[in-house]
C-alpha cells in the first residue's frame, strides 16, 4: 500500500533553509562581537551596551528559530496536521528580529544627527527621520501582533500580507534614507587633507554597500511575501525572515570593527606618500578644528 506523500519543500523546506542561513550569519555576529570587545576595549559604556544588546537580541532570535525546527520536525514528526499550526515562537522571532532592526536603524539615525549638528538641513533631517522611524516602529508592532494572534500558518501568511509589506516597505525606505543622508553627511566632512578624506571616502563606500545589501534583502522579502499570499500553500518567505535581523547585527558590528582597519590603511598610505605631504598637527574641540602646517607656518581654522 502506497503511503500518503506530501511535498514539504515549499513550506518546511524553505523554513529549514532560512534558519540554516540565519545560523551561518549568527556565527559572523558572534565572531564580530568577540573581535569588537578584544580590539575596542576603550570604547564608551553606551557603545559597549549597544553591542551587548544587539548580540543578546540576536541570540534570543536564534533560540526561537531553533524552537521552530524542534516544533515542526521533532514534536510534530509524523503528524501532517501539525504542520498547519503556527509555532508560538514565531511571534517571538518576529518581535526580536524587528526590535534588532529598529535598534540598528536608530543608532545610525543618531550618528547622522551628530554629523549634521550645526548645519542648515538639521531640522529637515530630524522631521523626516522621526517620520520614517515611527513608521518602521508602528508597522513592526503590527506584524508582531499579527504573528501572536494567528494560530494557522495559512491564515498567518495571508493575514500578514498587508502588515508584512508595509513593514518591509518602511524598513526599505528607512535604510535608503539612512544610506543617502549618511553619504551626504560624511562627504560634507571632507576638509582637503588626504588622510582624512581617504577615510571618509572609504566610509561612504561602506555606507553604500551596507545600504544596497539591506535594501536588496527587504525587496526580496517583499517579493516572497507576495508570492506566498497568492499561492496560499507556500512558505517561501521563511527563507528570508530568520536572517533579516542577523544581517542588521552584522552590518552594525562591521561598521564598528572597521575603524582600526581604516586608520591602519590610511597610515600605511601616508607613509608611502610622506615626501609629498607636509607634517600636519590637528587639534579638535567641539566647535573648531585647528590645523597647523609646520612646513609653511600656515594656520587654518574650520
Amino acid at each position: 500500500m502506497t503511503g500518503f506523500m506530501v511535498d514539504l519543500n515549499p513550506s518546511m523546506g524553505c523554513l529549514f533553509i532560512g534558519i540554516d542561513l540565519s545560523l551561518v550569519l549568527y556565527g559572523g555576529v558572534c565572531a564580530q562581537a568577540v573581535y569588537y570587545f578584544w580590539h575596542y576595549r576603550n570604547d564608551g559604556l553606551v557603545l559597549k551596551t549597544l553591542v551587548v544588546m544587539a548580540w543578546v537580541l540576536q541570540s534570543a532570535q536564534i533560540a526561537t528559530d531553533i524552537h521552530q525546527l524542534w516544533y515542526y520536525l521533532i514534536r510534530g514528526h509524523g503528524n501532517i496536521l501539525a504542520l498547519t499550526v503556527l509555532d508560538p515562537a514565531t511571534g517571538g522571532q518576529s518581535l526580536l528580529s524587528h526590535a534588532l532592526m529598529v535598534l540598528v536603524q536608530w543608532y545610525f539615525l543618531h550618528r547622522i544627527w551628530l554629523l549634521l549638528k550645526g548645519t542648515r538641513v538639521k531640522c529637515f533631517y530630524a522631521g523626516f527621520a522621526a517620520f520614517v522611524s515611527l513608521m518602521t516602529l508602528g508597522t513592526s508592532i503590527w506584524v508582531v501582533y499579527d504573528c501572536f494572534i494567528e494560530k494557522s500558518v495559512t491564515t498567518a501568511v495571508r493575514g500578514g500580507l498587508v502588515p508584512g509589506i508595509w513593514s518591509l516597505s518602511a524598513i526599505f525606505v528607512t535604510d535608503l534614507y539612512i544610506t543617502c543622508i549618511l553619504c551626504y553627511a560624511l562627504w560634507g566632512c571632507r576638509n582637503g587633507f588626504q588622510q582624512t578624506d581617504g577615510i571618509l571616502t572609504r566610509l561612504v563606500i561602506y555606507a553604500i554597500n551596507r545600504g544596497i545589501l539591506l535594501c536588496l534583502a527587504s525587496f526580496v522579502a517583499i517579493v516572497l511575501w507576495v508570492i506566498d499570499s497568492k499561492g496560499g500553500t507556500t512558505y517561501i518567505e521563511a527563507i528570508s525572515a530568520p536572517g533579516q535581523g542577523t544581517l542588521y547585527a552584522n552590518s552594525l558590528l562591521a561598521v564598528l570593527n572597521v575603524r582600526n582597519h581604516l586608520g591602519q590603511l590610511e597610515a600605511t598610505r601616508s607613509d608611502h606618500n610622506a615626501s609629498e605631504l607636509p607634517f600636519v598637527t590637528i587639534r579638535k574641540d567641539s566647535r573648531m578644528v585647528t590645523v597647523a602646517d609646520s612646513t609653511c607656518g600656515a594656520k587654518i581654522e574650520v
